[in-house]
Parts: C-alpha cells; sequence; structure tokens
C-alpha cells in the first residue's frame, strides 16, 4: 500500500518538460554567460568551448540525482537477486519441497 501511495505521488509530482520547471532552452541549448566576462572570447577559448566536456566519475557524482537514482537502482537489483536465488533456497530449508519452495518464491 505505501508502494502505491509513493508511486501515485511520484507520479502526480513529476516534471514532464524542462520549461516546467523554469528552465529555457531556446533554439541553441542552455547557455549560461559570466556577466563579469562580456568581452568577445578568444578564438582559443572558442575551441576549448567547441571540444566536447569530460566528466570524471566524481563530476558525474556531483550531478543532482545520480546518488540517489544508483541507490535505488542497486536496491531493486539486490531484491530482484534476494526473491529470484536466495528465497527458494530459504524455504526449502524451512520444511518445503523443492518445488513447492519453487512455485512459492515464483509468486511472491
Amino acid at each position: 500500500a505505501v508502494l502505491l501511495v509513493c508511486g501515485f505521488v511520484v507520479t502526480a509530482l513529476i516534471v514532464i518538460r524542462p520549461s516546467d520547471a523554469g528552465f529555457d532552452f531556446g533554439d541553441e541549448g542552455l547557455e549560461v554567460r559570466d556577466p563579469v566576462d562580456a568581452e568577445e572570447p578568444s578564438p582559443r577559448e572558442e575551441q576549448e568551448r567547441s571540444r566536447p566536456m569530460r566528466h570524471t566519475f566524481w563530476k558525474a557524482l556531483m550531478i543532482p540525482g545520480v546518488v540517489e537514482y544508483s541507490l535505488s537502482l542497486f536496491f531493486i537489483k539486490l531484491v530482484c537477486y534476494a526473491f529470484t536465488y536466495w528465497l527458494p533456497y530459504y524455504l526449502g530449508s524451512q520444511g518445503y519441497s523443492p518445488q513447492d519452495a519453487g512455485y512459492l518464491s515464483s509468486f511472491v
């Protein structure tokens, strides 16, 4: 029941478009300029800006939502592993026949 309520809350509050959250990308994408650096960039700066940006592992972790998403995916995989591999073994050790343990673990 708690899972269903949380699912409905997330579905109701999720933002579909970045513009709904207050981001305006325009035609060329989001461009953030420093107001102090108002002069024209040099050709070298233009060349460096045109290169694709590389992200290190630590920079990727600093992106909002990456750690939370990674942890939730880890625990989802952990639960799937537990139900797939560990639960039939556990039910078998509790006195269920292998066939009954397989049926019970597939319905949980």
